[in-house]
């Protein structure tokens, strides 16, 4: 089995905290730091709410319903730049970067999906 001197397993040490932070993994005493994000999905034509629209980051889904004006909540996000993902039937795909903050929530605001059922 081979031993590092003491000075090489600090460096190590402090070098995997330092990449570990950056990746927005656990803080410091292991627990994981995520936030929230929300927004609304709308027809770009009527301004009208989209229900059944599904809002994805990684594996985390939100679906709208047609009581929530068309509205999402994304929770336990990590933290970082994530891809937001959105897609309905009867629309074009959505995507956008967010970045979400620890323990904050980040609002989208509105976006507007064209019909895929219009020329490009």
């Amino acid at each position: 089995m081979k031993t590092f001197p003491q000075l090489r397993r600090g460096a190590f040490g402090v070098g995997l905290a330092l990449a570990l932070a950056a990746c927005g993994k656990p803080n410091g005493f292991g627990i994981p730091t995520f936030g929230t994000v929300t927004g609304r999905v709308v027809d770009t034509q009527s301004m009208l709410p989209i229900s059944g629209a599904t809002i994805t980051i990684g594996n985390i889904l939100s679906v709208t319903a047609p009581s929530d004006a068309g509205g999402f909540v994304l929770r336990n996000i990590p933290v970082g730049t994530q891809e937001l993902r959105i897609e309905a039937l009867g629309w074009q795909r959505y995507r956008t970067s967010v970045t979400v903050t620890a323990n904050q929530t980040t609002d989208i605001g509105v976006i507007g999906l064209p019909s895929s059922l219009t020329a490009h």
